[in-house]
């Protein structure tokens, strides 16, 4: 059996719908990764952060009835946190778990990727963040 014609039709597929997926993205977004500490002007050791990535990025709504959540149990309280959904461009490397993203766009703010996973055949990154503080040692990045 010749899967030639199916991996080409495949690929352009791919093309196509990874084309339409960035034309979606119309935000900018900077991911962050701590690492390890560095000394701010007052002398105090801080987290010292390197960015992973910077490029567009579209952050997605929730559907209701397909909403993601996680549940955080400190002690005796259950909290559920509402996922969103971040778009990246399908070839963007290396993200991990605990990044944190700086969205400028319609919708802004600093969230916090709950899984980095990717996956194979896709035609953008996505993937589920949480809405996090921003570090006060960003102020004078």
């Amino acid at each position: 059996m010749r899967t030639d014609g199916l991996a080409s039709r495949l690929e352009a597929r791919l093309a196509r719908g990874r084309a339409e997926a960035n034309a979606r993205m119309t935000s900018t977004c900077t991911i962050y990764r701590r690492d390890g500490v560095t000394t701010n002007d007052d002398g105090l050791e801080v987290p010292a952060w390197e960015v992973v990535y910077e490029g567009i990025c579209r952050l997605g709504g929730i559907t209701r009835s397909l909403a993601q959540h996680s549940t955080q149990s400190p002690v005796d309280l259950q909290v559920e946190r509402g996922h969103r959904t971040l778009h990246l461009p399908h070839d963007v490397p290396e993200l991990q778990d605990g990044d944190l993203a700086e969205v400028s766009g319609e919708t802004g703010g600093v969230w916090r990727v709950v899984e980095a996973d990717g996956q194979d055949q896709a035609t953008a990154r996505r993937l589920p963040v949480v809405a996090a503080d921003r570090p006060t040692e960003w102020e004078s990045v």
